[in-house]
């Protein structure tokens, strides 16, 4: 895909004198700062580059879009997105912030400016009861103690204040931050970081683990769990992705990085492969949805050593199951499989199956022994159960073995995978399945078909989504082990057929198919739901 300006990053005060050059624009990342917890970015020029923005502003899908919307300066930024006076070419972030210092906790979007001056018009025209404060080099406006927008000759930014505050003080808050990160001072820069990618593609999202988990220690509602994480554990774990559109693919690369403490707990964990007959023996040629990954069971103990807990959760499973933490952890080899499969004509319900490997099976064993004098199992003989009559619905079995203990929506289904009778999944995720820790899966088609066959015990909404999945046709994604202190995935969603083949015709597809199940506004089906 084509960029048409790459942002050169350069002092402030060479960037009033070069503003009128795209190629020397100044980089938004500066008015992020360094300690932002989650940074959302979105390359306008090259998407822009590859659609057709008067055609898709003119679809009844953003038509419809602007039905619905019910602030008068909302739908003028829909309609006419260039009459905000942002700079469509260069790359627009969302992030969040808790700035402890000024004791504000909020969400702020930072947009390039092509002209100031269109800006200032629309706040103006569209708020004319608020007072737009303009100077020399930018201004801003209040927006009633939740928040503010202010710009200078380069961005404008809204700052959203993640709950009510004063007025007065808010704005002071948010207008020295601005400030602050305009001047480029203690407040920023993000883009200092060596974390933070350089390469951005057309989309990304890099979040600080660290300052997520201190954001929601500071949340009353997460107070409790995120304290149980010890925040501290995680200052230097970082994860980015990058996405692109590809040739009617949305293609997204990811990347969690772990400090020295984590990578080392975390390299014990991830030090298993999945075995590729795992996945292979699913009894289905084209299942409609696959997760599958292996870990190191007896990592998860120095992880919960590291948090400080192992003791206590061994104790918890002593006095509650009767089983330690080294039994629970010695009957499971590491590897667990979810896989949802297509209906056959005589079924009469969903299709899937869940597989766990078996370690030890004397661990094992006692473990299920417990489960069955609960009641919700019934046993046979050494390893081998059967769910109580009381838990057994619409067919679902579990079925044992000294490899798998596999749970499924029919007696075949379990047999045929324990035995490796079935027919097997030798997909393209089979053979991508080696030498990865996970893989994902997932066949929209499919998942439409399920939807369409469900029919009207299905909101209309939802039956709509299903009917238009095949714009998707499957999301393939594999994650490979530990390498180093990081870990790497890729995911793909293809949404290629013979004629779709670029980012402009899948949205002139989807406009197609929003136009053949009008009126969208409808949100019921025929049967009332």
């Amino acid at each position: 895909m084509k960029k048409t300006c790459s942002p050169l990053r350069i002092a402030p005060v060479l960037l009033l004198v070069l503003l009128a050059s795209c190629t020397r624009r100044q980089d938004p990342t500066f008015y992020i700062p360094k300690d932002a917890a989650v940074v959302a970015g979105l390359n306008l020029g090259r998407i822009t580059s590859e659609v057709n923005l008067d055609t898709l502003l003119k679809s009844p899908m953003v038509r419809e879009i602007i039905h619905h919307v019910e602030d008068s300066a909302s739908r003028q930024v829909i309609q006419d997105p260039y009459s905000l006076g942002v700079d469509l070419t260069g790359e627009a972030f969302l992030y969040m912030e808790n700035d402890t210092a000024r004791g504000i906790h909020y969400v702020a979007l930072v947009a390039p400016l092509s002209d100031p001056a269109k800006l200032v018009a629309h706040l103006k025209a569209n708020h004319p009861a608020a007072a737009v404060k303009t100077d020399g080099t930018g201004g801003h406006l209040n927006l009633n103690g939740m928040g503010m927008i202010a710009w200078d000759s380069h961005v404008v930014m809204v700052f959203h204040q993640m709950g009510m505050g004063d007025q007065d003080s808010v704005k002071e808050n948010f207008l020295n931050l601005f400030h602050d990160l305009a001047g480029q001072g203690k407040s920023g820069s993000v883009a200092s970081l060596s974390s933070f990618p350089q390469s951005r593609g057309d989309f990304m999202v890099w979040m600080n683990i660290g300052s997520v988990i201190q954001h929601l220690a500071g949340n009353q509602k997460f107070k409790m769990a995120a304290g149980m994480l010890r925040p501290e554990i995680y200052q230097g774990n970082f994860f980015d992705a990058e996405g692109n559109f590809e040739q009617g693919k949305i293609v997204l690369n990811s990347t969690y990085t772990f400090n020295d403490q984590m990578a080392h707990i975390m390299g014990k964990i991830s030090s298993r492969s999945l075995d590729p007959d795992l996945v292979r023996r699913i009894p289905s040629a084209n299942p409609v949805g696959l997760l599958a990954f292996s870990f190191q069971p007896s990592g998860i103990k120095d992880y919960l050593n590291l948090l400080g807990v192992e003791g206590v959760v061994d104790e918890a499973m002593s006095q509650k199951a009767n089983i330690g933490l080294d039994t629970a952890l010695d009957a499971f080899k590491g590897d667990i499989i979810l896989a949802l499969l297509p209906k056959s004509p005589s079924d009469t319900s969903m299709r899937w199956i869940g597989v766990i490997t078996v370690g030890d099976t004397a661990s094992m064993d006692k473990i299920l022994n417990g489960v069955a004098s609960m009641g919700m199992l019934q046993r046979q003989g050494p390893m081998s159960y059967t769910l109580a009559a009381s838990m057994d619905k619409k067919g679902m079995t579990l079925e044992t073995s000294s490899r798998f203990l596999v749970m499924a929506s029919s007696k075949d289904l379990a047999d045929q995978y324990i035995s490796g009778s079935g027919s097997t999944f030798t997909g393209p995720i089979a053979d991508q399945a080696k030498s990865k820790s996970a893989v994902f899966y997932l066949d929209f088609t499919g998942i439409g078909d399920i939807m369409k066959e469900a029919g009207a015990a299905l909101p209309w909404k939802i039956n709509r989504m299903g009917e238009r999945a095949h714009l998707v046709r499957d999301v393939i994604s594999t994650t490979n082990p530990l390498s180093g202190n990081s870990v790497t995935s890729n995911l793909t969603l293809d949404m290629t057929d013979s004629s779709t083949n670029s980012l402009q015709q899948i949205l002139e597809a989807g406009i197609h198919a929003f136009k053949s199940h009008q009126p969208m506004a409808d949100s019921t089906d025929q049967s009332g739901h």
